[in-house]
């Protein structure tokens, strides 16, 4: 083929393109009737291969990969941390344009509003009472661990949920799978919680919501079995209800560690151990429960005993309070104002039941 003739074709393609360019992107002239059908055509063809792709299903299940063999550090903070600055990740936040709340009073009065109810030590509250089997399902990722701890674990998470069917409103329940990923050798735990915080420094177990995950160090089998039970909670508790106070999350996975076992035994430990006024609790810092924590721990589980062997339905109201309050958590007005009580006098009545 001449050079001319390439030339010309060459020639003949730009021209065909600028008038295509010129017609379909900015509508200057019109196109011979021959090339604008020829044209037309193409276009519709690459809308309707878009429009395919844009609407095909998505898969309905998502399934996580196991992590290599050879864990790699992890830089994230476990999302078990309060407080860490982060925005938040377990509730959405409320959208800019007007929602629509509804809700029966404690008269039976039903209300509907742009305006989210205000919880008080009257609100009324339906409890869960039973959590359906399938709707909860317990799994053990990689493959450290025997299977008569596995077995235990089993066993006391499931007697921790049936006490804490108790306490938890009938909305908020939904289909969880808890993940337990245990480590026997320290070095493994170590290198897979990461060197992202000293907090976690001395732990033997950590909630990672990123990937829904209860890590546990089991020491021996009784401490891996009630470490294992507290992470569980951590996760339930992320689900159902979303980001909460440090003291009620703590307070709740420490009592379940107990409870699963033998609830009369929860308040001896607790008498002759130096607890924290309420009001110390309720407004506590990163920094005071990082440099105290045995004590706001041991504070947070006497609290939420108290509240649950003496005011079940105070603590339902918490929960739910804590369920509805976006990316915020639970003010000491707040829990005042649910319990009823102001702190002083909870702290007085707390010390009376711990005597």
């Amino acid at each position: 083929m001449g050079s001319k003739k390439k030339f010309g074709i060459i020639c003949a393609l730009v021209i065909t393109n600028s008038c295509l360019v010129f017609q379909y992107a900015q509508d200057k002239f019109s196109l011979p009737g021959w090339l604008d059908e020829t044209a037309q055509s193409s276009k519709d063809a690459v809308i309707t291969a878009i429009d395919s792709l844009a609407t095909k299903p998505m898969p309905a299940k998502l399934v996580l990969a196991e992590p290599a063999k050879q864990l790699a550090p992890v830089a994230a903070v476990p999302s078990e941390l309060p407080f860490t600055g982060a925005s938040c990740l377990d509730k959405r936040k409320a959208t800019q344009s007007k929602r629509i709340f509804t809700w029966t009073d404690s008269r039976g009065i039903q209300h509907i509003s742009d305006k989210p109810r205000l919880i008080d030590d009257g609100t009324p509250v339906t409890l869960v009472s039973n959590i359906p089997a399938k709707d909860l399902s317990i799994n053990f990722l990689g493959l450290q661990g025997s299977y008569n701890l596995k077995q235990k674990i089993i066993t006391s998470v499931n007697a921790s949920i049936t006490l804490f069917e108790q306490v938890i409103p009938a909305e908020l329940v939904k289909p969880l799978t808890i993940n337990f990923r245990l480590f026997t050798d320290k070095s493994g735990y170590e290198m897979y919680r990461g060197p992202a915080t000293g907090l976690l420094k001395n732990s033997q177990g950590f909630y990672r919501a990123g990937t829904n995950e209860s890590v546990v160090w089991v020491k021996n089998e009784s401490q891996g079995e009630k470490t294992a039970v507290h992470e569980a909670m951590h996760s339930i508790n992320r689900h159902y209800i979303g980001q909460m106070s440090k003291w009620l999350n703590e307070g709740l996975a420490e009592v379940a560690e107990d409870i699963a076992n033998n609830p009369s035994v929860l308040r001896s430990p607790l008498r002759s151990k130096r607890l924290l006024p309420v009001s110390d609790l309720l407004n506590n810092t990163p920094e005071q429960w990082a440099k105290d924590s045995s004590t706001h721990y041991r504070t947070a589980k006497a609290l939420v005993s108290y509240l649950y062997f003496t005011d079940r339905t105070a603590l339902t109201r918490l929960l739910l309070a804590e369920s509805e309050n976006g990316c915020e958590t639970l003010q000491q007005v707040e829990v005042t104002r649910i319990v009823g009580k102001d702190a002083r006098t909870i702290d007085t009545m707390l010390k009376r039941w711990l005597s």
